[in-house]
């Protein structure tokens, strides 16, 4: 079953980059010479993904600009001999379909997913969260061939040090492997307590039944709707969930840490020392 659409959530507050996140989203923080949601669109993109849903706040402005044409500034690029960054800016915006969708308030990434998925009917999609950037083979074509198995939601999932574990929802697998069925998901457990060491990273490919279950199943304990819920809701109604370990060097652009490491690694791929 061939996916033709990604919803990526954009609509969060990103409190740990004031005032910067003020005026502009940490997806636009720039890794090296682009912004990080461009990175994930063309990792998206170059999978054959048609459609991609950007659920965003009311206040967005940035976002629809950056990926619609602009031909004043194509034509002013070509008279100024700057052809091939005009080329790569209209590859960026011919490369997918874009839709936005406003979420209003934070009520959860599940609430994200659901508003965005409204807008079309029975039909897999991904969903992809700008928070965390793989370098490497690509997240999304790594999910996509892990789907193709069999057409059940897949979960992407990284190995993570011990003293990281309390960090990330982890998953208990049902066996040792890079693809495995999933029989239980903890939030943010304690290094003792924890399933594995298996870190769900905000990547994921979901069949309809996701949809369904986000309507059905109850909100976490601060009234939020979250991915997670329709998860434990699925398991908990027999439903099927897999585990995909993604490739690649991850890294955490939620936190300036994690940023600025994936500046350096960015650069040096590119020939840029220091």
């Amino acid at each position: 079953m061939k996916i033709t659409k990604a919803i990526l959530p954009l609509a969060g507050a990103a409190t740990r980059f004031l005032p910067f996140s003020k005026a502009v989203g940490k997806h636009f923080l720039p890794i090296v010479d682009r912004p990080a949601i461009q990175i994930l669109v063309e990792q998206i993109a170059a999978t054959g993904i048609e459609e991609i849903f950007f659920v965003v706040s009311p206040h967005e402005k940035i976002l629809p600009k950056y990926f619609s044409a602009d031909e004043n500034l194509n034509e002013l690029l070509r008279a100024r001999g700057k052809s091939e960054i005009a080329k790569e800016l209209k590859k960026l915006e011919n490369c997918a379909r874009f839709f936005f969708v406003e979420q209003n308030a934070p009520r959860g990434d599940g609430d994200a997913v659901l508003r965005a998925a409204e807008k079309f009917e029975n039909e897999s999609f991904a969903v992809f969260f700008a928070d965390d950037l793989i370098f490497g083979e690509s997240p999304p074509e790594q999910l996509l061939r892990a789907f193709e198995k069999n057409g059940k939601t897949v979960v992407g999932v990284q190995k993570v040090p011990e003293t990281e574990v309390g960090n990330f929802g982890i998953v208990r697998p049902d066996r040792d492997g890079e693809h495995f069925q999933i029989l239980d998901f903890a939030e943010k457990p304690a290094a003792q307590k924890a399933f594995s060491n298996l870190a769900v990273v905000g990547k994921y490919v979901c069949a309809p039944e996701v949809v369904d279950a986000l309507k059905n199943c109850a909100r976490s304990a601060d009234g939020e709707l979250r991915l997670a819920d329709a998860f434990q809701f699925l398991l908990k109604n027999e439903g099927e969930i897999f585990g995909q370990v993604l490739n690649g060097e991850r890294f955490d652009l939620g936190n300036p840490r994690g940023f600025l490491a994936a500046n350096f690694f960015a650069a040096r791929r590119k020939g840029i020392d220091f």
